[in-house]
């Protein structure tokens, strides 16, 4: 198996610093990735973006 590009720690900084410079339009993709790595943590980070910004994204 590869090796991850990004730890989970640091997509969630990702998500953080994305939230305060409101660059919206990256989350959705750090939120997928971070499902793909550490489906609780993901929802963890939805459930902290509940009523604070809308988006969508795809389950598979």
């Amino acid at each position: 198996m590869a090796e991850r590009e990004f730890t989970p720690d640091q997509i969630e900084h990702g998500i953080a610093c994305a939230v305060k410079e409101r660059n919206f339009e990256v989350i959705p993709s750090l939120v997928e990735l971070l499902a793909i790595q550490d489906p609780r943590r993901a929802q963890t980070v939805l459930d902290a973006l509940h009523g604070r910004i809308t988006i969508e994204v795809t389950r598979g």
